[in-house]
């Protein structure tokens, strides 16, 4: 196959996907739990790493 009808295929591919409504719906809802999942991880990274401070923040002992 060239890569020219593979892109076809590729682009023929996705507007099927796109023209089926229950495609869009089931993108759409794993799009949200995927957002909601990384705001909890970097929540909860966040507080694992000293309660919202930054990992790679000089300590306040250092000057510069």
């Amino acid at each position: 196959m060239q890569g020219r009808d593979v892109m076809t295929l590729f682009i023929d591919e996705i507007h099927k996907f796109y023209s089926n409504p229950q495609n869009v719906k089931a993108f759409e809802e794993w799009r949200k739990k995927k957002h909601e999942n990384k705001n909890a991880a970097t929540k909860e990274s966040s507080q694992i790493n000293g309660l919202g401070v930054r990992r790679h923040s000089k300590p306040a002992s250092i000057s510069l």
